[in-house]
């Protein structure tokens, strides 16, 4: 990808939002979320970039750049990002992201966000007809853009 070509201009995403796959978003949004992870949680100081994962309790991760589409989904399903059927493409601060169903995201990530894209993000959201949209910002995994997924460990709070 381009450094400067707008996500929404590429033509694979752009054919992606024609066949109603990829919904976008007002750039607000994008710009929300950004502000709501760097507030909530820290950084790798040397290049602040990437969320410092060794620090978030309960954070884990999975070398995508190997795993299956199989792996892939079941990370996500052990996440907090696991119990919505909708997700959110991130990709830059001042561009919209973009809303899909959280089972495309799961097997489409090359195609979504390729190798060496740079850090994005998918982020959850629960989409009602009536309401529209809620965007839950802390339910979410980072994708490097190289090799790591990272995410919290979902914890389930069951009665024992």
């Amino acid at each position: 990808m381009a450094h400067n070509t707008p996500v929404h201009e590429l033509p694979h995403i752009k054919r992606l939002i024609d066949q109603g796959i990829l919904i976008p978003t007002n750039p607000d949004i994008s710009r929300q979320f950004a502000e709501y992870v760097e507030h909530h949680y820290p950084f790798v100081p040397v290049t602040g970039y990437t969320i410092d994962w060794q620090r978030v309790p309960g954070g884990y991760r999975l070398r995508w750049d190997i795993a299956t589409n199989e792996e892939v989904a079941d990370f996500i399903a052990n996440t907090p990002l696991g119990i919505h059927l909708w997700v959110v493409a991130w990709y830059r601060r001042h561009e919209p992201s973009f809303i899909c169903e959280q089972s495309f995201a799961a097997q489409n990530l090359d195609a979504l966000f390729g190798l060496g894209w740079g850090t994005r993000y998918l982020f959850g959201v629960d989409r009602n007809q009536n309401s529209g949209c809620m965007f839950i910002w802390d339910d979410f995994i980072e994708i490097d853009g190289f090799t790591w997924l990272s995410g919290r460990k979902r914890v389930d709070h069951g009665d024992t």
